[in-house]
């Protein structure tokens, strides 16, 4: 039986009329986790981060300075403390440390606000001494934001705007009511950065995002270099040699262009009974093996 909403949800597993429940808001998980009665698991999804990808077609963020003081301006690790408690890792890569044969050889830039006020400034970007408000050549610095309605991505999004607007950004954010809204939008490029993820278990999930002409290339970046390394990844075996040193320098190219912001790596909140033992979950965390269970 499918209970849409969270607090439904949480109430059909106390009342008896389930036994595991997947997708468990933090808030609810924190206090059913502290019944005895019930089992808490956290169960991580492998592929991409909750992100926002820059369209890098689209002015101010098509300056690769612009979109690092965007980066360096937003403190990852309180959004995710605040939204998503200690269940959540905050996010450093394009995709998850799970997914296999992908190992990160970097982490993302942390939260440094004077960095990204200097990176502003480098690229123009200038701070009116009275109101804050950036301007470059008399235009006010303006950034278009659109998230889903899912996966915290709306409160995700203001928060986000909270901290670009203290670096003296006017933020617009939109909510799409669903994927063909979302797409919609991308579709008309009027956009500075956009929120979309996919789970996986192979690092080839990167190829849709970032291959030029790639179907969710919704940041618009095109180089030879990384379409050869994703073409080159895609054609070797899982466990051929060289396979996961490419992702690492497709992940590392991905970082040094500043074309996502990640903020945290997807965890599966479930709550089951107690007395529910050996309960194991399918390779992409969403589906737990019921057939095991006695």
């Amino acid at each position: 039986r499918f209970y849409e909403d969270p607090a439904t949800r949480a109430l059909a597993l106390e009342s008896g009329e389930v036994d595991i429940l997947g997708e468990i808001p933090p808030t609810d998980a924190r206090r059913l986790a502290d019944d005895p009665r019930f089992s808490l698991y956290r169960v991580s999804i492998p592929g991409q981060p909750l992100q926002l990808l820059f369209n890098t077609q689209q002015p101010p963020t098509d300056c690769v300075d612009v979109r690092a003081a965007l980066i360096l301006g937003v403190d990852r690790a309180t959004i995710v403390e605040t939204l998503f408690g200690n269940y959540s890792p905050v996010a450093q890569n394009a995709l998850s440390a799970d997914v296999y044969s992908f190992t990160p050889a970097r982490s993302l830039l942390e939260y440094n606000p004077e960095a990204a006020n200097a990176l502003l400034e480098q690229a123009g970007w200038i701070a009116d001494n009275k109101t804050g408000q950036r301007y470059r050549d008399g235009t006010p610095m303006q950034i278009k934001i659109v998230v889903p309605p899912w996966g915290f991505s709306p409160e995700v999004g203001q928060m986000i705007r909270a901290a670009w607007d203290m670096l003296g950004i006017d933020v617009a954010l939109q909510v799409a009511p669903g994927f063909g809204q979302l797409k919609e939008i991308q579709s008309s490029g009027v956009y500075n950065a956009i929120s979309i993820n996919f789970a996986g278990t192979d690092p080839d999930l990167l190829r849709s995002f970032f291959y030029s002409g790639g179907l969710y290339n919704w940041s618009q970046y095109e180089d030879n270099k990384l379409d050869h390394w994703l073409d080159q990844a895609a054609h070797m075996l899982p466990t051929d040699t060289g396979r996961e040193i490419l992702y690492q320098k497709i992940d590392n190219l991905i970082q040094e262009q500043a074309l996502i912001l990640p903020i945290r790596y997807y965890v599966n909140l479930v709550i089951a009974r107690s007395n529910i033992d050996g309960l194991r979950f399918s390779a992409d965390g969403w589906y737990p093996f019921l057939i095991e269970l006695q």
